[in-house]
């Protein structure tokens, strides 16, 4: 049977020294809903990864979201923001920024109706 819903598989490479907690507050789908035990991490060790996912609730529709991670013992304005769409019609699009600016992230990947794209963090 074919699907025709849409899925982001999200893998998040913490490639530094620090640990992330999560926002709780901030883990928000705009439109889908979480995969079934895979929610966004509490928390991403410092060298580690993790991973979650998002799809679509329904025919005809994608899914959207966003989640915030805390460097842990940071500044409060120390944070990682990512972000996905894959609509049901029309590209896919994938942010992250970071603050502060000695840290970085690269998004890879991220094609089609069923993707996986990688937001990798460091120094």
């Amino acid at each position: 049977m074919k699907s025709f819903g849409r899925r982001a598989l999200i893998l998040f490479l913490n490639q530094t020294n620090e640990e992330l907690r999560l926002e709780t507050q901030s883990q928000r789908l705009h439109q889908g809903k979480w995969s079934l035990g895979k929610e966004p991490p509490s928390s991403i060790l410092a060298g580690g990864g993790d991973l979650w996912q998002s799809e679509s609730a329904g025919v005809g529709r994608g899914t959207s979201g966003s989640v915030t991670y805390r460097i842990v013992g940071g500044r409060s304005e120390q944070m990682v923001v990512v972000s996905w769409n894959v609509p049901f019609f029309g590209r896919n699009c994938y942010r992250g920024s970071v603050l502060p600016k000695e840290f970085d992230i690269e998004v890879q990947g991220g094609q089609g109706r069923h993707c996986i794209v990688v937001f990798i963090f460091r120094t």
